[in-house]
Order: structure tokens, then C-alpha cells, then sequence
């Protein structure tokens, strides 16, 4: 009588997913002040106030620099990996699926970051 019902295990994913979006949110601006050194800093350390997107001269960190398309388009690649991570893979336990989101969001993340840091020359 109290198995779950697809639908309820739909909607627990989806909660799931909201909640790991949530976090994402949260920290991608530590996840960008790791990948770029940029200065960026926690949302309750300062957040892009120390961030080398203010400094008059190049370098200049490609999400701070672009948040409305370069930041976008990483923040929505580790989102989407996430909620694949959750939704996608048939088998696993529910704290497989938080492992394999909380690990996208490094991973996607870095490559994306690591790719739009080379397209814009910020290493060169």
C-alpha cells in the first residue's frame, strides 16, 4: 500500500533536481572564483566585488565579464547535466543520482569554463 507510485517518484526527482539547481546557483559563483582566480568570492564574502572584471586592465574572468551569455551558457551545461544525472540513469539508488549531480557541477562546470576561458583568451 505504500509503494511509490511513478508519479510521486517523478515528482521526488523533480524536487530533487530544484534542489540541486538551487545549490548550483548558490555556489557557482565559488566554482568561478576557483576556475578563473578571478577574486570572486562566496555570495556572503563579497561575491564579485573583488572580481578582476573591475580592474581597468586584462585579464578579464569570461563569466563575470559576460554573465548574460558566456556565465549563462555554463551555469545552464552543469544545470542540465545535473538534472540528467537525476532523471537519466535506470538503476540507481537515489544517493548514486545526488553523487553523480553534485559531481557535474565541477566537472561540467570546469570544462565549460576551462573551454570559454580559452575562446576568450583569458590564459593566454
Amino acid at each position: 500500500m505504500n509503494e511509490a507510485t511513478p508519479g510521486s517518484d517523478r515528482r521526488r526527482l523533480a524536487t530533487l533536481s530544484a534542489a540541486v539547481v538551487a545549490l548550483s546557483l548558490i555556489f557557482f559563483i565559488d566554482l568561478c572564483g576557483a576556475l578563473f582566480a578571478c577574486g570572486c568570492r562566496s555570495l556572503w564574502a563579497g561575491a564579485s566585488a573583488l572580481c578582476n572584471v573591475h580592474a581597468a586592465t586584462p585579464p578579464h574572468c569570461p563569466w563575470c565579464a559576460h554573465p548574460a551569455t558566456v556565465g549563462a551558457v555554463a551555469f545552464l551545461a552543469i544545470t542540465a547535466a545535473q538534472v540528467a544525472a537525476i532523471f537519466l540513469p535506470r538503476g540507481l539508488t537515489l544517493p548514486s543520482r545526488v553523487l553523480l549531480a553534485a559531481a557535474a557541477m565541477p566537472v561540467v562546470g570546469g570544462a565549460v569554463g576551462w573551454l570559454q576561458g580559452w575562446l576568450f583568451g583569458y590564459w593566454a
